[in-house]
């Protein structure tokens, strides 16, 4: 794995504070801690022989992916929304720490473009502090997931389930 972290990144993770290398059969992996990184756990991995996102995943189990089939409803994620006092202080972190770009996404919010996928960087606003504040969802049928979603009794605004915390927003697919 060491190949295919740039010189750069492995030197700043040295820094970074605690870092997790699990053992596992088929892929390598190293773990960040918030603590060194902010917002989150950072997981780097890549698949022995690269083979994709259905390729081996140990702590899923095998052909993990048959069983995380996007629904009828949901299609895919989409975002990753990390909230911070200081967003583009950890968007820049988190930038350098990936080795992607830094981007102005919509609204001129901080956003690192991924191979699948964004995370976007927003003030904390919720009163929980830095950390995971929403996921960005392509949705079938926003009508029907929302009122699944206040079946349930989870409150809802404007497109968005919130879950425990985590802002769930439904993007029309």
């Amino acid at each position: 794995m060491a190949a295919a972290l740039g010189t750069t990144t492995l030197l700043l993770f040295r820094r970074l504070g605690p870092v997790l290398h699990p053992k596992h059969d088929v892929f390598n992996e190293i773990q960040l801690h918030p603590s060194g990184t902010g917002g989150a756990l950072i997981a780097i991995n890549e698949t022995e022989g690269r083979q994709g996102l259905e390729g081996p995943y140990s702590p899923a189990g095998p052909e993990w992916w048959l069983k995380a089939t996007p629904s009828n409803l949901t299609r895919a994620i989409l975002a990753a929304e990390l909230q911070s006092p200081d967003p583009e202080a950890l968007a820049v972190k988190w930038s350098n720490v990936l080795e992607r770009e830094l981007t102005n996404g919509i609204g001129g919010v901080p956003t690192i473009p991924l191979d699948i996928g964004s995370l976007r960087f927003v003030s904390a606003r919720d009163g929980r502090g830095e950390g995971l504040g929403g996921i960005d969802l392509a949705i079938t049928d926003r009508k029907r997931v929302l009122e699944a979603a206040m079946a349930r009794g989870l409150h809802t605004d404007d497109g968005v389930v919130h879950i425990c915390g985590t802002r769930f927003y439904l993007v029309q697919a």
